[in-house]
């Protein structure tokens, strides 16, 4: 899990800190998205469970 945690903070680093990467980033994702956008699969009346994050 450590290792996880520092290769994704030395990649927002790298992002946070190189323009022409970020640049690509987004273009990559646009790319990836299609025209189409980004749809859940989930309907809109679909909540969070929240009694489980209160412990109950």
């Amino acid at each position: 899990m450590v290792q996880a945690a520092k290769a994704m903070a030395a990649t927002g680093a790298a992002v946070l800190t190189d323009p022409a990467l970020l640049a690509a980033a987004k273009a990559d994702h646009r790319k990836r998205l299609g025209k189409g956008g980004y749809t859940s699969p989930l309907s809109p009346e679909v909540q969070p469970p929240l009694r489980m994050s209160l412990g109950g």
